[in-house]
């Protein structure tokens, strides 16, 4: 039981160390990222996979990323 929780964390440790955003990526696979990302505080990683999302289409992360920018929510405002 010990060893399962080590190598839990040691999975989170290397998935932390990785971009975890690739041009084959699904939207909605970036979009869900950007989102925990923007809910942890990231906003770097958050903006880059959402701006991905939104830039293949996906019109959740284009919402976001406006309301993001509207709100000022870590980044400077711009309406």
């Amino acid at each position: 039981m010990v060893v399962l929780a080590g190598l839990g964390t040691f999975s989170s440790a290397l998935a932390a160390e990785t971009n975890p955003i690739n041009p084959d990526m699904a939207p909605g696979d970036a979009l869900r990222i950007g989102l925990n990302a923007f809910k942890n505080g990231d906003i770097p990683d958050a903006l880059n996979a959402l701006n991905f999302a939104a830039d293949k289409g996906l019109v959740s992360a284009r919402w976001k990323l406006a309301e993001i920018y509207a709100n000022g929510d870590g980044v400077d405002r711009n309406d």
